[in-house]
């Protein structure tokens, strides 16, 4: 399992093209029971570190809330030289007030 590695390419495309950053608006979702919080961590991280490598420019992510521990995932994303990111949490209609 991983990500589809043309993303590097597109990324570094972006740049060329006049890009001042990048963000990468990411959603992880296991499907596979065979596949832990770590694995789906560990791809995020992998993918986050090859677009820093192939780009100049500034990374920011954009996480989903499923994640079981984002300040461990944060904390993981920063050690790969990530600068920047985001959380974006929705909530549904029925929990409103």
């Amino acid at each position: 399992m991983g990500y589809d590695r043309r993303l590097d390419s597109l990324c570094e495309d972006m740049e060329q093209a006049g890009a001042d950053a990048i963000e990468l608006n990411t959603y992880a979702l296991a499907t596979d029971r065979k596949q832990s919080s770590g694995d789906l961590e560990s791809q995020l991280v992998a993918l986050v570190t090859a677009v820093i490598g192939a780009v100049n420019v500034p990374v920011a992510v954009k996480l989903s809330s499923s994640f079981t521990s984002l300040p461990h995932l944060v904390a993981r994303l920063e050690d790969a030289g990530q600068k920047a990111w985001c959380c974006s949490i929705v909530l549904s209609a029925g929990l409103r007030h």
